[in-house]
C-alpha cells in the first residue's frame, strides 16, 4: 500500500492546471517572466500623452517666390452679383451654346421618327439644369413624384415651368459632344470623350475665375458609382467600396475646386 507520502506525490498542481491570461501572456515561449519584466509590459499597456518640444520638430519647407495677386478675378462689382451671376461666370454661354447644339444634333442623329421632339432652346435648356440642380437639394424617390398632384406630395415649380414629358425627352437626347467626329486615336482622353469638351471649359472657367495663393492641396476621393464603367475601382476599407476615384486641385481653408 501506498503511504500519505506517496499519495501527495500524485496530487494534481493547481499552478499546473491554470489557464488564465495572465499565466498564458508570462509563458509564451516555454519561460516565465520575471518580476521585473511584468512590470515592464505592464506600464507598456498604459496610454500616455507624448510631447514634442518645438525644437525637435522639423521646420518647414520653404515658400517658394509668388508673384501673383491671389483673389476672385472677375470683372464685376462682387458684392453687387447674384448666386445666379456667379454661377453664370463658370457654366457660361459658350457651354450652355455647346449643350444645346449637340443636343439638337444627337436628336437629329438618332431620334429622326420621333414625333414627341421639338428642338430645344437656351432658355429651355437653363430650366432642364436648374430643375436638376433643385432635385438635388430635395430628393425624391422618384423624379415623376416631382410633378406629382398629391397634396402631400406636389412642388408646383416642377409642373410650371415645364412638362413631365418635355422633361424626360431633355433627358433622353442630352449631349455634349459630336459622335461623329470622335477619333479614339487622337483624342486626348478617348475614355471621357462623352464629357471631355465640357469638362474642359469648366477647368478653364475655374481658373480664370479665381486666382489661388502658393498654398495648394491635391486631395482625392471615391465618388459612388455601381453602373457599368471601365474604371469603376473596389476599395473595401472605403464607406462607398465601389466607385471613380478622382483627383482635384482644391485652397486651403477654402471651398473653392481649382482643378
Amino acid at each position: 500500500m501506498l503511504s500519505s507520502e506517496d499519495d501527495n506525490e500524485y496530487e494534481p498542481s493547481f499552478r499546473s492546471l491554470d489557464t488564465s491570461d495572465e499565466s498564458a501572456s508570462s509563458s509564451d515561449n516555454g519561460y516565465s517572466l520575471s518580476s521585473e519584466e511584468e512590470v515592464e509590459e505592464e506600464d507598456g499597456q498604459i496610454w500616455c500623452r507624448h510631447v514634442v518640444s518645438e525644437e525637435c520638430m522639423l521646420p518647414p519647407p520653404p515658400h517658394f517666390p509668388f508673384t501673383g495677386n491671389p483673389g476672385i478675378s472677375i470683372d464685376q462689382d462682387t458684392a453687387a452679383m447674384t448666386p445666379l451671376d456667379f454661377f453664370s461666370v463658370l457654366c457660361d454661354n459658350r457651354i450652355i451654346d455647346r449643350v444645346v447644339d449637340e443636343t439638337n444634333r444627337f436628336a437629329e442623329q438618332t431620334g429622326e421618327r420621333d414625333c414627341m421632339w421639338r428642338p430645344v432652346t437656351k432658355a429651355e435648356n437653363c430650366v432642364f439644369f436648374a430643375l436638376k440642380m433643385l432635385g438635388g437639394i430635395v430628393k425624391m424617390p422618384d423624379q415623376e413624384m416631382n410633378w406629382s398632384k398629391d397634396e402631400l406630395l406636389e412642388r408646383p415649380i416642377f409642373r410650371k415651368l415645364i412638362s413631365l414629358k418635355r422633361h424626360n425627352k431633355l433627358k433622353q437626347y442630352l449631349h455634349f459632344v459630336n459622335n461623329e467626329t470622335f477619333d479614339a486615336e487622337t483624342h486626348p482622353n478617348p475614355k471621357l470623350y462623352k464629357v471631355y469638351d465640357v469638362f474642359m471649359m469648366f477647368s478653364e472657367n475655374f481658373m480664370k475665375c479665381y486666382t489661388p495663393n502658393q498654398d495648394l492641396s491635391i486631395d482625392k476621393s471615391l465618388m459612388q458609382f455601381k453602373g457599368r464603367l471601365g474604371w469603376v475601382q473596389y476599395i473595401s476599407l472605403k464607406r462607398r467600396r465601389f466607385g471613380v476615384k478622382y483627383f482635384f486641385c482644391v485652397k486651403q481653408r477654402l471651398d473653392m475646386c481649382i482643378e
